[in-house]
């Protein structure tokens, strides 16, 4: 496997397999791409299109996403060796995060539509003013997660820990949907 570090990759529409260590992405274009078995060590992709992108096995290691499309990425498949990744102003509609570890991780102003969370540790995570439209969070941990600025939630807490987490008082309704509440501000 291929071993490149300190590489900047400016509009490429393919990449080598191999690891990949303090890389920088930009403008690089791979949807429907197999970065499977790939390794990605403190790097960053910066406006990239990686959407419905093979990531089987693939480690991202202290990896952030800026203004990027990812939409439909199965992070649930990624290799769980050291996953920590970053996420700002992305559209990650359709991802999967099923039964990942993510305590602590920072989303901001990402599009998190229909994305699955569901059994994923997300303790202390920070959904930083992003659309959760239809995301499920079904038996997921958000103990002390902050979701506070964030938009159209919708969480079964029967179902859901949440002990602790900040919400406001707009996204209340998102969660007590299932009650079949009716609830009227005047």
């Amino acid at each position: 496997m291929n071993y490149v570090e300190g590489i900047t990759f400016e509009r490429q529409n393919s990449l080598a397999p191999g690891e990949y260590e303090n890389c920088t992405f930009v403008q690089c274009k791979w949807p429907e791409a197999s970065l499977r078995s790939f390794r990605f060590v403190h790097c960053t992709f910066t406006e990239c299109e990686l959407s419905n992108a093979n990531v089987k096995d693939t480690i991202f290691n202290e990896v952030s996403f800026i203004s990027c499309k990812l939409t439909g990425v199965l992070f649930s498949e990624c290799n769980d060796f050291l996953f920590q990744i970053t996420c700002q102003r992305c559209q990650m509609q359709l991802c999967s995060f099923y039964n990942r570890k993510m305590k602590g991780f920072r989303f901001t102003e990402c599009d998190l539509s229909e994305a699955d969370f569901g059994n994923a540790q997300c303790e202390k995570m920070i959904f930083d003013q992003c659309l959760l439209k239809n995301t499920i969070f079904d038996n997921a941990n958000l103990e002390q997660a902050d979701l506070s600025t964030s938009k159209e939630i919708s969480i079964d807490p029967v179902r859901t820990k949440i002990k602790k987490a900040s919400f406001h008082l707009s996204s209340l309704p998102g969660l007590l949907e299932q009650y079949q509440l009716r609830v009227k501000i005047h």
